[in-house]
């Protein structure tokens, strides 16, 4: 193995979402002596709205390198261009001045392309994360191809994303299928027990638990009402059982969704919101419920693994690839309703995960450790032939 001089890496996280993914990725990479690892946080992370969750990295005890703010108050399809313009003046100069070997940036949203954008034109060499997946009915689905284009390594979760990823032109010698990062060590994760999980979040359980998360369809705005309305309406009628909401990300149109859940947790004893949980009660709270319902990742991603049922809702994750406990329901009240009370009845169990490959952290660092960082400056299109 070719043996590389102590090289600069920095780190990208701008949600809750992307934050739990990576984040032994991160405490694996800030105490490995073979690298120098800058973290940056930014977008939701530093907003009081979205939960303050860089503290989520503080209480890991992770070194924050620099937060670097660039929301705005609104969400619409300007501001989010305005953001878009802080980002490429704030990014540009940050990885100007701290000119790393290479960054690493996950999945598919408008400021993680923005640094993409900021990186492939300062010929900073990129690691991305997730490349190949289809979430079709958002604006991240584009997002996330233009972010493989824009990178040197990719590193996938499946065979099928890593067959994809090849499709869109690149070297499958600089592609790599280590399962997802979120889904290791969970064996040995450090879970809450219930009454933990009571105690910290101040709620005492009913006897079933639904986790319900849903983020607008961002290509398919004009049905934000209707859909968050359905929603919201097949959960009204189920008794005995708590239903805990974690408020969407910033995507266009979360704010009708997060004032309509508001309304419906103040009429209903039995709903409770959050701005963020955190990995930690995140994970433990999936374990010990009977449902997640809605629309986020987490429900394909990780809840097979820790045995909870999940109800996709709509179209935004159309095209993932998903195991046998998610159930593909569309907006219709009486169906949600239906699939709800049968899901509620079915013993939990642990379903094979696609997503999930032993020690998929450790291949990650060992891949990085192999890499030449400048072999990479010459980017080619590979046809298929």
């Amino acid at each position: 193995m070719k043996k590389f001089k102590t090289r600069k890496i920095c780190i990208v996280s701008s949600t809750r979402a992307d934050f739990g993914i990576l984040s032994e990725v991160i405490k694996s990479l800030q105490k490995e002596k073979s690298f120098d690892s800058k973290l940056l946080l930014t977008g939701s992370h530093l907003e009081d709205k979205y939960g303050l969750t860089f503290h989520e990295a503080l209480k890991k005890n992770f070194k924050i390198f620099k937060k670097i703010k660039i929301l705005s108050k609104k969400n619409d399809s300007l501001s989010l261009l305005k953001n878009s313009e802080k980002i490429l003046n704030k990014f540009s100069k940050e990885l100007k001045k701290l000119s790393p070997n290479l960054i690493i940036l996950l999945g598919d949203r408008y400021e993680i392309f923005c640094i993409a954008y900021c990186a492939f034109i300062l010929g900073v060499p990129i690691a991305h994360l997730y490349g190949g997946e289809l979430t079709q009915n958002s604006l991240d689905d584009s997002m996330r191809h233009s972010i493989t284009k824009l990178s040197d390594f990719h590193f996938v979760s499946t065979n099928r994303y890593l067959r994809r990823v090849i499709q869109l032109g690149e070297d499958k010698k600089n592609i790599f299928n280590i399962g997802s990062v979120s889904l290791d060590k969970i064996d040995r994760f450090k879970f809450l027990n219930k009454d933990e999980i009571e105690k910290k979040l101040k709620i005492n359980f009913k006897k079933k638990i639904i986790i319900c998360t849903m983020h607008p369809e961002t290509n398919n705005l004009k049905n934000i009402n209707k859909q968050i309305s359905i929603l919201l309406s097949s959960l009204k009628n189920i008794r005995s059982t708590s239903i805990v909401f974690t408020m969407p990300n910033d995507d266009l149109g979360s704010d009708l969704i997060r004032a309509k859940i508001k309304k419906f947790c103040i009429s209903n004893k039995n709903a409770f919101y959050f701005k963020s949980l955190g990995k930690d009660i995140y994970f433990s709270l999936i374990k010990i419920s009977n449902l997640i319902m809605g629309n986020s990742s987490s429900g394909i991603i990780e809840s097979p693994s820790l045995g909870t049922y999940s109800i996709n809702l709509g179209l935004r994750q159309l095209g993932r690839i998903q195991s046998k406990s998610t159930f593909n329901i569309n907006y219709e009240t009486k169906k949600i309703e239906r699939s709800i009370n049968k899901i509620l009845k079915l013993k939990k169990r642990k379903i094979q995960n696609p997503y999930f490959k032993r020690n998929s952290v450790g291949k990650f660092i060992s891949i990085l450790k192999k890499l030449d960082f400048n072999s990479n400056q010459q980017k080619k299109f590979i046809d298929i032939i």
